[in-house]
């Protein structure tokens, strides 16, 4: 759990001034798509300022795609045997040069296995795994959501409490995209053809009405209950403007007939 923050009681906030500049010190934290980014400040707690940002933004496990700033008083670890971690702590401020590994949710609380390396003042190097650290002057943390579920539990052989990859996608999350798309994933990301993009593809049905289908049958990312309804749609479309068309041009040839042209 994050620490309680230690409330401001400077004058400018008792007087209710600069209230909005005594908040800069909190966490920033933005999703787009599966992408997390979390700024952190002076003296957050980083495993439970990352457990916040996850919870706020509904992620059930997610990769520590990249890590920088500063960290003091922090513990590293080395583990040798179940329980073990050897760790160590640091006091000063060390330069946080990489952070990786991943986070999940387990029982309702957020798992971590994370490694960090970082550097003194006189750029020597330490890494290893991280147990807790405090932020100092700034964290730049980018997360990537993945559905996957991943499950931590003791290994018997190693007494490790390693990870495992069962069951089903993690409940309640589902590909993001706009309606009647699935979100390029798993070697999807690649740019679409010109003809596949929507502008294209609505042109082409306005115009060649029934003839455009194979287009979205093709398409490589509209799911099928999409191409059903649109296929639905174009034929029944098709039919009226038949049936209407058709009824014009008899009339057009009774017209005719009784003009006797």
């Amino acid at each position: 759990m994050n620490p309680p923050r230690t409330p401001c009681f400077c004058r400018a906030c008792r007087r209710g001034l600069l209230y909005t500049v005594c908040r800069l010190n909190r966490m920033q934290t933005k999703r787009h798509d599966n992408l997390v980014a979390v700024r952190l400040f002076s003296g957050e707690d980083l495993h439970g300022s990352l457990s916040e940002a996850c919870s706020g933004h509904g992620v059930e496990a997610a990769v520590v795609l990249s890590g920088l700033g500063q960290l003091k008083d922090f513990e590293l670890g080395y583990f040798r045997q179940k329980g073990d971690y050897c760790p160590q702590h640091f006091a000063d401020a060390h330069e946080l040069v990489s952070l990786t590994g991943t986070i999940s949710r387990q029982d309702g609380e957020y798992v971590f296995h994370l490694h960090a390396t970082l550097t003194d003042r006189d750029k020597r190097a330490v890494g290893g795994h991280l147990i807790r650290g405090t932020v100092q002057v700034t964290n730049e943390i980018v997360l990537l959501e993945t559905g996957m579920k991943i499950t931590r539990r003791i290994d018997e052989k190693t007494g490790l409490k390693g990870l495992f990859l069962e069951g089903d996608e993690a409940p309640g999350r589902r590909p993001t995209g706009f309606a009647g798309e699935v979100s390029p994933r798993e070697g999807d990301r690649a740019r679409l053809k010109w003809y596949f993009s929507t502008h294209w593809v609505v042109i082409a049905l306005l115009c060649v009405g029934p003839l455009a289908l194979p287009l979205v049958w093709l398409h490589p990312r509209y799911k099928i209950v999409t191409k059903l309804a649109v296929t639905l749609i174009v034929i029944a479309v098709a039919a009226v403007c038949w049936h209407y068309t058709k009824g014009l041009y008899d009339e057009l040839l009774r017209q005719l007939n009784e003009l006797n042209l």
